[in-house]
């Protein structure tokens, strides 16, 4: 077994900790944290989940080699982000 440590092992173990952390909250949002707590470890979460899938899907756009996938992902990534920011 390899002991590299490499960009896509840490892409793995972010995506990891942020799904585990997401999981962690939806178990314990019943009484046993408060919630402002809980929403805040949600919320870094989600953002973290969110980076990791922005950075896999760039990579995906990069390797086509085509301006329209770029674009695509330009046009995608600006929605969501504004979206998040407003909050739908």
């Amino acid at each position: 077994m390899s002991r590299d440590i490499t960009f896509r092992k840490i892409l793995n173990f972010l995506a990891f900790c942020a799904i585990m952390i997401i999981a962690a909250s939806i178990l314990l949002s019943n009484d046993v944290l408060s919630i402002s707590f809980l929403g805040w470890m949600r919320y870094m979460a989600e953002i973290v989940a969110y980076g990791i899938v922005a950075i896999a899907a760039f990579f995906f756009a990069r390797s086509k080699r085509n301006v329209a996938y770029m674009i695509a992902y330009i046009i995608a990534m600006v929605v969501l982000v504004i979206f998040y920011i407003i909050g739908f």
